[in-house]
């Protein structure tokens, strides 16, 4: 009942609720500026992204909203380490910025990745060097990492094998995969799926 609660939506606003979501504060609005889709807190950096052309970001736990535009009117999820860092997925592919101004597709230039798995599950962006996409083929087939270790400069696919990997994220600075993995393949029958958790 005393828990901290952060939405977002329309007129790209900002909301949050010090209660539990009895009493709600506006903390950032643009009016007709389009619709915040998801809202992201690391401690107290945040960033919140959508429909609206720009990204929100905070560094002083959500008291303060700054606004940096970006060239993209269609984010379906994001992830980044500071404002400088970070990846964001669109319609049209999947971009990395290490400088929070100028965008490079990472779908462009590894093409032969996207066409084997072209489903984009999720994007993680662990610090300024790391970070990775889970991408995957119709689901739930086989998926895989893209992740790069040197700021977006060369990207490498990691796959963990006889696994069915759901969801990546970062939590307490590593990456987190949730998914299942199929054990006792070589017995009749084919085996069958238990719950994992790997932690990078």
């Amino acid at each position: 009942p005393n828990s901290t609660l952060w939405a977002c939506g329309s007129d790209a606003g900002i909301a949050m609720s010090k209660d539990g979501g009895t009493h709600w504060e506006i903390r950032d609005q643009t009016k007709d500026a389009g619709l915040f889709l998801s809202i992201q807190f690391r401690g107290t950096f945040g960033y919140a992204t959508g429909t609206t052309g720009f990204i929100a970001f905070t560094n002083d736990g959500g008291t303060t909203w700054q606004h940096t535009g970006v060239p993209y009117k269609d984010i379906l999820s994001a992830s980044f380490s500071d404002s400088s860092h970070g990846l964001l997925q669109t319609k049209s592919g999947v971009f990395v910025t290490v400088d929070g101004k100028t965008w490079s597709s990472v779908s462009d230039k590894y093409q032969s990745y996207f066409a084997k798995y072209p489903y984009v599950l999720s994007v993680a962006a662990l610090d300024g060097k790391h970070m990775a996409i889970h991408i995957s083929e119709p689901p739930p087939s086989g998926s895989g990492f893209l992740y790069t270790i040197d700021s977006g400069a060369s990207w490498n696919l990691a796959q963990v094998p006889s696994t069915t990997i759901t969801t990546l994220l970062v939590h307490a600075n590593k990456y987190w995969a949730v998914g299942t993995e199929v054990i006792h393949k070589e017995q009749p029958g084919g085996g069958y799926a238990v719950d994992r958790k790997s932690v990078v």
